[in-house]
């Protein structure tokens, strides 16, 4: 019976430096892969700042933050996510025309409603 614990013990030890040393490989593998990102940030940061100090049609060019790059990028992701679409000032103001008779329509009848 001791042999028998022994044997148990001696494989859950087992299992468990097999555990630690995939945790060990997964935490070396997210460290190389957070100065992989770290290293492709700071190189983004100088081609941006270095595109912000160009002259453009002999206007200097915009400074752009790596903050604004974020938030150009994540709104260009929000976009493709949504299949591209796109609402044009048109489009914008002809909803809110639409909008704007049901409302004044639905107010009218309320009205007339309540004077009866």
């Amino acid at each position: 019976q001791l042999g028998q614990e022994l044997a148990a013990i001696s494989q859950a030890m087992g299992q468990l430096k097999q555990e630690v040393h995939i945790s060990k490989v997964d935490m070396d593998h997210i460290v190389e892969q957070g100065q992989l990102h770290a290293d492709l940030a700071n190189r983004l940061n100088v081609y941006v700042e270095k595109a912000g100090t160009e002259e453009v049609g002999g206007e200097p060019g915009a400074m752009l933050s790596m903050n604004r790059v974020q938030v150009m990028i994540a709104a260009a992701a929000r976009q493709m996510v949504a299949g591209n679409k796109w609402v044009t000032k048109e489009i914008f103001d002809a909803r809110i025309g639409e909008f704007r008779k049901e409302y004044l329509g639905g107010s009218r009848q309320l009205q007339q409603q309540l004077e009866e």
